[in-house]
Formats: C-alpha cells, structure tokens, sequence
C-alpha cells in the first residue's frame, strides 16, 4: 500500500519546512 511511502513524503515536507523556517528565523 502506498500509506508508508506517503507518510514518508509527508515527513520529508515536515523537516524541509521546519528546516526552511529555522533558517528564515535565524537569518
């Protein structure tokens, strides 16, 4: 079932907005 892959997308987005937010915030 593609449910594992999608959480795993969901994931890898989590991280990249967090980290995109971080350095926004730091910067």
């Amino acid at each position: 079932p593609p449910a594992p892959n999608r959480l795993w997308v969901a994931d890898l987005t989590y991280v990249s907005t967090w980290a995109g937010f971080a350095y926004v915030a730091f910067v």
